[in-house]
């Protein structure tokens, strides 16, 4: 299952705009230990800028990748997830079911 499937069956709160799905700033932490605790293979994520007139801006100096088999520690992800910049107002996490 992609990641917008696996939201969608865990009733993850998110939203799909043009393509991208987006977790609120306020759920990152839990949607980053959801994705965790169940095991699925976590390549990164992307940082957005929800603009009130539905336009959504990327931010690449706040977005991070990594390969399956080299993920930094939990807490150095939740360090950068709960203290972005005060721009970011969601995050797209780049997952994938494990099976």
């Amino acid at each position: 299952m992609n990641r917008r499937q696996l939201l969608h069956g865990w009733n993850f709160p998110h939203l799909v705009h043009g393509g991208v799905t987006l977790v609120a700033k306020e759920n990152a932490e839990e949607c980053l230990r959801m994705v965790i605790e169940q095991k699925c293979h976590l390549h990164g994520y992307d940082s957005f800028t929800l603009h009130s007139d539905g336009r959504i801006q990327p931010h690449l100096e706040w977005s991070a990748s990594w390969s399956w088999d080299d993920l930094p520690p939990l807490s150095a992800m939740l360090r950068d997830v709960l203290d972005p910049p005060a721009e970011v107002t969601h995050f797209e996490f780049v997952f994938s079911d494990a099976g």
